[in-house]
């Protein structure tokens, strides 16, 4: 009888499934991740499912970005890869210090990987959340510093993140299943961002109108339906128990696991 392999980062650097240059970047989390793909201990934060889809490979890889590419309406998916927020910042050397959780592009092969190079074709940009509120202040935005703003409103509406995040890029909002009432009156984030409980402050009743403008170019996606369509590629392959592994490190298995 068989064995059920024991998954690790090396495990699925072994199976094709994470990109080993990818995966030696994050080498002093590899431990605190191998805990979480075991089931031991604590369930991994917003920042750890992140910094650990950047490393994602082969069919694992691809089938991310399917699922985030069909909830973006993309379909020309060729040479695609994923990429974290913080590492498009580097290529573009851009002087805001805020990025987006995680990028979708091509990348010119031949470009140099030097800070601002801007070497990354961005085709989605992905903000990822669980149960978050949305991210938001006086000033949030560089681009309207004497009023209020959020992700959902600085990311989609201005460039002030990345001037390559314009009009041509896809957004989607990688989050926890809201209900259809909810997705029509405030957009993927539901209550987690501006609603109309907070209209008694005037600067954030009139920044709503710029997320009702904003709400239009998000498009949602859920965790679950992303673990769906990893279950789904990596069974194919043979590969339940990896596949097992990454959607509970994912926090992907339903609302239960959010």
């Amino acid at each position: 009888m068989t064995s059920a392999p024991k998954i690790t980062v090396e495990h699925l650097i072994k199976k094709g499934l994470l990109h080993p240059d990818a995966a030696n970047k994050h080498r002093g989390k590899h431990e605190r991740f191998n805990r979480i793909l075991r089931s031991e201990g604590r369930v991994a934060t917003e920042a750890q499912v992140t910094g650990f889809m950047t490393m994602f490979g082969g069919d694992l890889e691809d089938a991310v970005i399917g699922y985030l590419c069909t909830a973006a309406g993309v379909e020309d998916r060729d040479r695609l890869q994923i990429v974290s927020g913080l590492e498009f910042r580097f290529d573009s050397e851009a002087p805001n210090k805020r990025s987006i959780d995680l990028v979708i592009g091509r990348r010119d092969e031949d470009a140099p990987t030097t800070k601002g190079a801007k070497s990354w074709t961005p085709v989605v940009a992905v903000e990822a959340k669980f149960g978050a509120m949305v991210n938001g202040g006086h000033g949030y935005c560089p681009d309207d510093a004497l009023g209020y703003s959020n992700q959902a409103i600085c990311y989609a509406l201005h460039t002030c993140v990345d001037d390559r995040l314009d009009g041509t890029v896809k957004y989607v909002w990688l989050g926890n299943p809201v209900d259809a009432e909810m997705l029509a009156l405030y957009g993927p984030w539901g209550r987690k961002g501006i609603h109309r409980g907070d209209f008694d402050y005037q600067t954030v009743k009139d920044a709503f109108d710029d997320q009702e403008l904003a709400k239009d170019k998000w498009k949602p996606a859920t965790w679950p339906a992303l673990g769906a369509a990893i279950t789904t590629a990596l069974n194919a392959q043979g590969l339940a128990a990896e596949a097992e592994a990454i959607v509970r490190f994912l926090r992907a298995g339903g609302p239960s696991a959010n």
